[in-house]
């Protein structure tokens, strides 16, 4: 997985930023055997995606990041 393609799924939300509340999950193992989900960055507190691939390889989606690709998107 690269980074392109987690933001490319994650452009395909039917629903803005989730809400931590109601709709946050840790990550879980997808179809691949990767590690896939939500969780809370270690300095900011605040809900960011995070795809976990072999070898602990991460790429992590801040909310600024997604908000600017689905500017680019549009």
């Amino acid at each position: 997985m690269t980074r392109d393609q987690l933001m490319e799924s994650l452009l395909h939300l039917p629903h803005p930023w989730p809400r931590p509340e109601a709709e946050c999950n840790l990550p879980t193992e997808n179809a691949h055997g990767d590690l896939e989900g939500w969780i809370k960055g270690p300095t900011n507190n605040e809900w960011h995606y995070t795809w976990i691939g072999a070898h602990e390889r991460r790429i992590v989606i801040t909310r600024g990041q997604w908000e600017e690709a689905l500017q680019k998107a549009a």
